[in-house]
């Protein structure tokens, strides 16, 4: 049986598409749910303009060096960041959203070259059950 590993060193992924981007963000997303279940206490998601961190706690901490920064690149960028304190954190009981806010709860990715933008909608169950 022959297997690869890959190992990252540099912290961070570099993405060409808004929907390569989108899709490796909604694996993240979904990940951090189950880490939350699986481990616990919380696992969440910070975003910022050009990036988003993946962390392990109920709040997000930007000193801490267990947080794992995705950056966007290639002028890809998070445009419009509508959720409560720019970020999605899991709990460990439900693997659902903690403060989730119905009227908070979506995140454009855009490329500014093209014009092109994705948003994702995500439930307090931590669904995506709408993409425009």
């Amino acid at each position: 049986m022959l297997s690869f590993s890959l190992v990252n060193t540099s912290r961070s992924k570099s993405f060409v598409t808004v929907d390569t981007a989108l899709h490796a963000l909604i694996n993240d997303i979904k990940s951090q749910q189950n880490k939350a279940l699986t481990i616990g206490p919380s696992y969440g998601i910070h975003f910022e303009s050009s990036k988003y961190s993946l962390f392990n706690s109920v709040t997000y901490d930007q000193n801490n060096v267990s947080n794992f920064d995705i950056v966007l690149g290639d002028g890809l960028q998070i445009s419009q960041i509508n959720l409560p304190s720019d970020e999605i954190v899991f709990s460990s009981s439900s693997g659902a959203i903690d403060n989730f806010d119905e009227g908070q709860n979506s995140v454009s990715l855009t490329l500014p070259a093209t014009g092109e933008t994705k948003t994702f909608f995500i439930n307090k169950y931590g669904v995506i059950y709408r993409l425009e």
